[in-house]
C-alpha cells in the first residue's frame, strides 16, 4: 500500500495533537466540576483530575496509532475500510479503557495505600467502567474524521500550488516563445540590410553594421531567460539597435531621447521596444525619402509608466485596426503584454497631428526590485 503524509511535519503534528488533548482535558475537568457543584455534590479535585487526565493521556498516546492506521488505509474503498476500522475502533475503546485504568491505578498507588491487590482492583474497575469503552470508540472515529479533513485540505492545497506552478511555467514558456520569434525576425532584417550594403559596395558601412549587430546580439543573449529588466537597461539596448539603423540610414536619421529620470529604475519587459522600433522603421521611416525623425520618450504619471515612440513618415490608413494586424512585431508585443499584465496595460498606435505615427504604451510603474527577472 502506498504511504502518504499530511501537509504538516511529524514534529508539528506532535505538538498540535498534544495541545488539543490538553485543552480537551481541562475542558472535561471544568465541565465535571460545574455539574457536580451545580448538583450540590462535593467535587474531589484530586481524584477527578487524576482520572480525567489519565483518560485523555491514554487517548493522546493511542491517537498516534490511529494516525499510523490512517496512513495505511485511507486510500481504500469504503467497504474494506469499514471492515477494518469498525472492529479496530472497538478494540481501541477497550485498550484505551485498560490503559487509562493502568495509568490511574499506578499513580494512585504511589500516593495512597491500596485497598486491594492490583490485579483484583484492575478487574473490578474494568467491570465497573466497561461502558466507558464507548468513549474510546467515539474518539477513534472523531480522530479518523479529523485526519481525513486534514488530508483533504492538504490535497486541495497541494493541487492549488501545483496548478499555480504549471500556470506560471506555461506563461514563462509562452513568453519565451514570443521573444524567440522576435529575435530571428530582427536578425533577418539586419542581415538583409547588410547584404544590400555589400552589393552597393559599401563595405566599411557593412563592417560597422556587422560589428554593431554583434554587440546587440551579445547583449540580447545575455538576457536569456529574463522577462524584466530596468528601463535604463532596455534603453541602452535600444541605443545599440539604433546605432545599426543610423548606419543604414546614414545622415538622414535623427534620433531623440526624452527619458524621465524617474523611469530608469522601473521594471520593463525585456526586448519589448525593439519590435516597436522595427515596425516604425519598416512602415514609417523607410517609406519616406525625406529626413527621418525618431523620438523615444518616457514619463511617470502617478502610478503609471508611459512610453512613446514617435516616427516620421506616412500615416496610418483611416481603416487601420490594431487587432487586424498579422505582423509578428505588434501582434507578439500585444500578446506578451497581455501575458505579463493582464488588463493592467494600454497599447495604442495612432497618427500624429502633422505626419508620422506614435506608439503609446502604458504599464504599471513598479520598481525593478518588485519583479524576479529570471524565468522559473
Amino acid at each position: 500500500m502506498q504511504k502518504t503524509s499530511l501537509f504538516i511535519s511529524k514534529q508539528k503534528l506532535f505538538w498540535i495533537n498534544l495541545a488539543v488533548w490538553v485543552i480537551l482535558t481541562l475542558l472535561a475537568i471544568l465541565k465535571q466540576a460545574y455539574y457536580m457543584m451545580r448538583a450540590g455534590n462535593e467535587f474531589m479535585w484530586g481524584d477527578e483530575i487524576l482520572w480525567t487526565s489519565m483518560d485523555y493521556l491514554s487517548m493522546w498516546i493511542l491517537s498516534f496509532a490511529i494516525y499510523g492506521l490512517f496512513l495505511r488505509t485511507h486510500r481504500m474503498e469504503l467497504k474494506p475500510f469499514l471492515s477494518i476500522h469498525l472492529p479496530l475502533s472497538l478494540i481501541f475503546g477497550l485498550v484505551n479503557l485498560s490503559l487509562s485504568l493502568l495509568l490511574t491505578m499506578g499513580i494512585s498507588r504511589l500516593i495512597r495505600e491500596p485497598k486491594m491487590a492490583f490485579g483484583e482492583a484492575f478487574i473490578h474497575n474494568i467491570q465497573q467502567f466497561l461502558s466507558f469503552s464507548l468513549n474510546g470508540v467515539i474518539v477513534y472515529w472523531l480522530v479518523m474524521i479529523g485526519l481525513f479533513a486534514l488530508n483533504f485540505y492538504a490535497r486541495y492545497k497541494n493541487q492549488t500550488i501545483l496548478s499555480l506552478e504549471l500556470e506560471s511555467r506555461l506563461n514563462q514558456s509562452q513568453l519565451q516563445t514570443l521573444k524567440m520569434q522576435l529575435q530571428p525576425h530582427f536578425l533577418f532584417n539586419a542581415l538583409n540590410t547588410i547584404s544590400m550594403m555589400v552589393r552597393s559596395d559599401k563595405g566599411p558601412k557593412a563592417v560597422q553594421m556587422i560589428s554593431g549587430l554583434s554587440d546587440l546580439l551579445r547583449e540580447s543573449l545575455a538576457r536569456e531567460g529574463e522577462q524584466f529588466v530596468s528601463f535604463e537597461e532596455e534603453v541602452k539596448l535600444v541605443k545599440k539597435y539604433l546605432e545599426i539603423e543610423e548606419v543604414r540610414f546614414q545622415d538622414r536619421l535623427s534620433v531623440h531621447f526624452e527619458i524621465d529620470p524617474a523611469s530608469n529604475d522601473l521594471t520593463f519587459p525585456s526586448l519589448l521596444l525593439q519590435p516597436i522600433l522595427e515596425n516604425a522603421f519598416k512602415h514609417g521611416i523607410s517609406q519616406s525619402l525625406e529626413d527621418a525623425i525618431l523620438r523615444v520618450k518616457s514619463e511617470v504619471i502617478e502610478n503609471e509608466f508611459h512610453v512613446w515612440i514617435d516616427n516620421s513618415g506616412p500615416t496610418l490608413p483611416d481603416d487601420w485596426v490594431m487587432k487586424e494586424q498579422k505582423g509578428i512585431g505588434l501582434t507578439n508585443t500585444c500578446t506578451r503584454l497581455k501575458q505579463l499584465y493582464g488588463e493592467e496595460f494600454s497599447f495604442s498606435v495612432f497618427n500624429l497631428s502633422l505626419s508620422g505615427v506614435s506608439t503609446h504604451l502604458v504599464i504599471p510603474a513598479r520598481p525593478i526590485s518588485a519583479h524576479t527577472t529570471k524565468a522559473l
